[in-house]
């Protein structure tokens, strides 16, 4: 196998479509998810404690400020995926316990954007505890997200807007699971396979 090539990976779905099928909520999935503000309102946690959820709120809203005031006009919109914008984030007696994924909309993606972010996400790690990282996506490319599991994810409601301009989230829920290619699912599935062969390394250190 030539250095950085995906494993070949073999499922009981390589023929067909219902692994991908499978990552849909088969109750509450109905076409295209709605925004946020037309859903209710979702809990960041699994364990609802009022206490914890205060807290995260309470990071996450002094993180979208302090981000929003460095970069100025630079940043279109702060975006909240993963498990907390799902609703199934960690907690415990401080705070949060998983990490802060998120996204900035931004005009331009360039070498300079991406080292403030990165310098950001390190800052705040420190001061929150958990890890803070943050990917720069372009607005423009808003008209053709694509067609990945992280994408599939945030299209299915993982997504929560924090600061700026709430209509980007208008162009998040276009992508349907048919829409993604079974290459994806080999690529999570090298991925979880990986995973568990260091785990088990790691246990007979």
């Amino acid at each position: 196998m030539r250095a950085g090539a995906m494993p070949s990976v073999s499922t009981p779905y390589a023929s067909d479509r219902r692994m991908v099928m499978q990552m849909a909520p088969p109750a509450s999935y109905r076409g295209r998810a709605k925004p946020a503000r037309e859903r209710a309102q979702a809990y960041l946690t699994l364990c609802r404690d009022a206490g914890a959820e205060a807290r995260i709120e309470r990071d996450l809203r002094a993180l979208s400020v302090a981000l929003t005031s460095s970069m100025g006009s630079r940043i279109r919109a702060l975006l909240l995926v993963g498990s907390y914008a799902r609703g199934d984030g960690g907690a415990t007696s401080n705070g949060a316990y998983n990490d802060f994924d998120l996204i900035a909309i931004v005009a331009r993606d360039d070498a300079a954007i991406r080292t403030e972010l990165v310098r950001f996400g390190e800052e705040w790690t420190a001061r929150l505890g958990v890890h803070v990282e943050i990917w720069p996506f372009e607005e423009r490319k808003l008209a053709h997200i694509p067609p990945t599991l992280f994408w599939l994810d945030v299209s299915l409601g993982g997504v929560r807007v924090l600061a700026g301009d709430h209509r980007v989230e208008e162009h998040l829920h276009a992508i349907t699971p048919r829409d993604v290619p079974l290459s994806e699912c080999g690529r999570l599935l090298a991925n979880r396979a990986v995973g568990l062969a260091i785990s088990n390394l790691e246990g007979l250190r």
